[in-house]
């Protein structure tokens, strides 16, 4: 077994331990499924200040924290959410 095949048997056994937390996460809905939203937030932001600026400036992190944020908004007041 190569390295790029252990890659894939890493990535397979991971989705299948995480789809169902997904998943069910999804299901129940309101601050878990804000929660889930905004940790996938702030990872892609993050990810993409890393690729774009080569580093985490503190600028890039306030950027980050208002990611992860904004999902939380409509599940925290419900009524302003429109």
């Amino acid at each position: 077994m190569n390295e790029k095949n252990r890659n894939l048997l890493v990535r397979i056994g991971s989705s299948l331990v995480a789809l169902p937390l997904v998943l069910l996460l999804i299901w129940k809905g309101g601050y878990l499924t804000a929660a889930l939203l905004a940790g996938a937030c702030a990872v892609c932001v993050g990810e993409y200040y890393v690729i774009t600026q080569k580093k985490l400036t503190p600028i890039a992190w306030v950027g980050i924290a208002v990611a992860a944020g904004l999902p939380l908004l409509p599940v925290a007041r419900p009524t302003d959410a429109f």
